[in-house]
């Protein structure tokens, strides 16, 4: 399309998802992911996308799981209409 030639495989650029059935906990879906590091202290989860695969189908994405994490973690910062009413 782009490349005339089709020197370039554009699967190679495509994000590949991990994909869950409707059963699958996410504890043992997470153990799925898989880092493919260019250096020896990359350690970052390039394809970190879950698709739920069931009744009712659902994306989960790296930054999902993250936020879940920090929940209890990090101080929730208070609305402006929340500071302006005290």
């Amino acid at each position: 399309m782009f490349i005339p030639d089709g020197s370039v495989d554009p699967t190679r650029f495509c994000h590949r998802p991990v994909i869950a059935e409707d059963g699958e906990t996410l504890g043992k879906t997470l153990r799925r992911f898989q880092v493919q590091g260019i250096a020896p202290d990359d350690d970052v989860i390039d394809q970190d996308i879950i698709l739920v695969w069931g009744r009712s189908p659902r994306i989960i994405t790296g930054a999902d799981i993250l936020g879940r994490l920090l929940r209890r973690i990090a101080e929730p910062i208070a609305s402006p209409a929340a500071v302006r009413s005290r």
